[in-house]
């Protein structure tokens, strides 16, 4: 087959506005990436709570008082000091029940066991911090990243068991489990909300509550045992 000649036109250059038709859908595809990050990121902060100030009153060790603060900004609440270590004045969400739901999360232990068969590999204080993921389909999890020491034990058990699965606990109930032959980064574990059945949680606003909620309290474990002694302004829990 004969080459073309120079004059051939099917050698003379695209026109430019070729050229950026066929961009077009590149240029979209990273649009779209930068709008869904910022979409990720705005929903993870979340919004501060406007409402009117409340009191916010517990019963417990003087020790909790500033993990109760801790969770308190976690929630994107303001919060100020009441009339003793274990209350504030709080703004709490507008959304009743939200607002309702805030003192018994506040007061749940955050107590997070990471389980391989009869060994705790992972405790409350190998939690270094959690936050709540979510996936492309917007499906939340909570992350939990793991101090050093529980990070090895967590590789060795899944190592020595790669087949078997690790089950973890709150608060001495089993909420979710991980197969060994899931990939993850070593020192963090995801903790996926099961039902009765242990099957995955549907996607849904309970879903969303848990994840959040554990996002919170594991991160900030309480030192001792914690009661609602009053909310003002919130349904009682």
């Amino acid at each position: 087959m004969a080459s073309p000649e120079p004059s051939d036109p099917r050698l003379r250059q695209r026109p430019l506005l070729g050229l950026l038709i066929l961009a077009v859908p590149v240029v979209a595809v990273v649009l779209t990436l930068v709008a869904y990050a910022g979409m990720v990121g705005l929903g993870l902060r979340g919004r501060q709570a406007t409402g009117p100030p409340v009191p916010l009153r517990f019963d417990g060790c003087a020790e909790a008082g500033p993990v109760l603060a801790a969770r308190l900004r976690d929630m994107g609440v303001e919060a100020e000091p009441g009339d003793g270590p274990l209350s504030f004045v709080a703004s709490l969400p507008t959304d009743p029940a939200v607002a309702a739901s805030i003192p018994a999360t506040l007061a749940m232990p955050g107590r997070l066991e990471v389980r391989g068969g009869d060994q705790v590999l992972a405790g409350p204080s190998d939690v270094v911090d959690a936050s709540v993921r979510a996936d492309v389909m917007m499906v939340p999890t909570t992350l939990v990243h793991l101090s050093q020491a529980a990070a090895a034990r967590v590789r060795d058990y899944v190592r020595a068991n790669p087949t078997g699965r690790m089950h973890f606990a709150v608060d001495g109930q089993v909420v979710g489990s991980q197969s060994n032959e899931a990939s993850e980064e070593i020192g963090e574990v995801e903790i996926t909300p099961e039902d009765a059945h242990g099957r995955p949680m549907d996607d849904g606003r309970a879903r969303w509550d848990l994840v959040a909620a554990w996002s919170v309290t594991v991160d900030h474990p309480l030192p001792c045992a914690v009661t609602v002694r009053g909310a003002s302004g919130a349904a009682p829990p």
